[in-house]
C-alpha cells in the first residue's frame, strides 16, 4: 500500500511555519494575549470569536461537574462547556506560571519557555481540540439540515464527534481534577463508560465510515478492495 508515501507527502505540510513545538508556542502565546485583554475588559475577540468566552472567565471557573448519569455527558453542550472550563483554567494556570517566572528575573522568552511543557503545550492541545469540535458541529448542521432523510447520517456523525471529544477529555482528566471541576470518581467512570458505549454503537457503522473517508484504492495502491469487494 501507499500509506508510507502518503504520510511522507503530508507531514511537511503541517510544519511550514516551524516545527510542532514552535506552533504550540505560537498558539499558547496568542491565547495568553486574549486572556490579558479579557482581564482588562478589552477582549474584542478574534475574527472567528473562538475565545469570546474568556470574558466570562470568573463565572466559568466556578462551574462544577454535576452530571448524575452517564447519559448526561452524551450531549455536545456538555462537551462544549467542559472545554470552555478547561481552556479557561489552563490559560489562568499558564498566566500564573508565566508571571512567577517573570518575578524571578527571567525575560519574556525565557519565562514562556519555562511554562512550555506542562502549561503551554496542554493549553494549545486543548484549544486545537475545541476548534475541531466547534467547526465540526457547525459543518454537520450546515451540510445536514434537520430533516428525516438526514437523521441517521447526522446521528452517526454526532456519535463520531462525541467519541473523539470524550477520548480527548479522558486525556485531560488530571486537569479537571486539579482545577477542582470535579472531585469524586463519577466523571472518570462516566467518560470511560460512554467511550465504550459509543464504540459499541458505532461498530455496525464501522465499515461504512471507513469507506466514506478512506482514499480510493488507486491512491492507496492497495491489494485490498472496499467492503463491496470492488
Amino acid at each position: 500500500a501507499k500509506l508510507g508515501d502518503m504520510q511522507a507527502d503530508h507531514e511537511p505540510t503541517v510544519t511550514y511555519e516551524g516545527d510542532n513545538n514552535v506552533l504550540v508556542q505560537q498558539t499558547s502565546n496568542w491565547v495568553l494575549r486574549q486572556w490579558h485583554e479579557a482581564l482588562k475588559g478589552r477582549n474584542e475577540g478574534s475574527p472567528l470569536g473562538s475565545l469570546s468566552f474568556l470574558s466570562d472567565a470568573e463565572l466559568i471557573l466556578q462551574k462544577k461537574f454535576r452530571c448524575t448519569n452517564p447519559e448526561d455527558l452524551l450531549t455536545l453542550d456538555f462537551i462544549r462547556e467542559a472545554y470552555e472550563w478547561l481552556i479557561t483554567w489552563l490559560t489562568s494556570q499558564m498566566a500564573h506560571k508565566f508571571a512567577m517566572a517573570k518575578d524571578t528575573g527571567l525575560d519574556n522568552f525565557a519565562a514562556r519557555t519555562k511554562a512550555q511543557v506542562y502549561a503551554a503545550s496542554h493549553l494549545s492541545r486543548a484549544y486545537g481540540e475545541f476548534i475541531i469540535l466547534k467547526y465540526s458541529i457547525l459543518r454537520i448542521k450546515k451540510m445536514l439540515p434537520t430533516g428525516t432523510p438526514y437523521k441517521s447520517l447526522s446521528a452517526v456523525l454526532e456519535k463520531c464527534l462525541l467519541l473523539y471529544s470524550l477520548s480527548c477529555i479522558e486525556k485531560h482528566l488530571p486537569s479537571f481534577y486539579q482545577g477542582g471541576y470535579c472531585t469524586g470518581p463519577e466523571m472518570v467512570e462516566f467518560v470511560r463508560e460512554n467511550i465504550l458505549k459509543l464504540c459499541a454503537q458505532l461498530k455496525p457503522e464501522a465499515v461504512s465510515i471507513v469507506d466514506a473517508i478512506a482514499p480510493p484504492d488507486h491512491l492507496l495502491n492497495s491489494v485490498l478492495g472496499m467492503s463491496d469487494g470492488k
